[in-house]
């Protein structure tokens, strides 16, 4: 049986939106959703989905566009936090997208949260790209990565980063 691009139930995404955010709250479910909300996807339905980035597809940072998205609308996205309540412990979360360097390749997406600063969350997650690129026996023309960092005070705090595939 052969299976083809009709069987595609969603759209192939076109571009892929880079955010990022941090919050503290009473628990951790506050700190998450304050996070999300600081990164401008809180009042939206993220759907979890691995780190394949369709070819052509175009890769912005959240602060160079506006996202108009409808309330409670359902978003592809690869997305990761970490939360602590250790008073002093920083946290890092960071996403990356390695871009090939043939438009007619995939991109990826990797993504990475730590207990320690955002730079060393950085470094991983460009390390992975390289790794994911090299596993494809692709060659990787850019990087973009962003991250967001956290230390606990008083509450408990959450970092997030994420990419929407719109």
């Amino acid at each position: 049986m052969k299976i083809t691009s009709s069987a595609v139930q969603w759209k192939i995404p076109k571009i892929v939106v880079l955010t990022k955010g941090v919050g503290a709250g009473n628990n951790e479910l506050t700190a998450f959703d304050k996070a999300l909300l600081r990164a401008g996807i809180g009042n939206l339905n993220l759907i979890k989905v691995s780190s394949i980035i369709p070819p052509g597809a175009k890769v912005v940072k959240v602060e160079d566009c506006i996202l108009d998205l409808p309330l409670g609308a359902l978003i592809p996205a690869v997305y990761t936090q970490i939360i602590s309540a250790t008073k002093g412990l920083t946290i890092s979360s960071a996403i990356g997208v390695g871009i090939p360097k043939e438009l007619e390749q995939n991109g990826m997406i990797l993504e990475a949260s730590i207990q320690g600063p955002r730079e060393k969350a950085e470094t991983l997650v460009r390390q992975m790209i390289v790794e994911a690129f090299e596993a494809r026996e692709m060659e990787l023309a850019e990087t973009v990565i962003i991250s967001s960092e956290a230390q606990s005070a008083h509450h408990i705090v959450c970092t997030v980063a994420a990419a929407l595939l719109l």
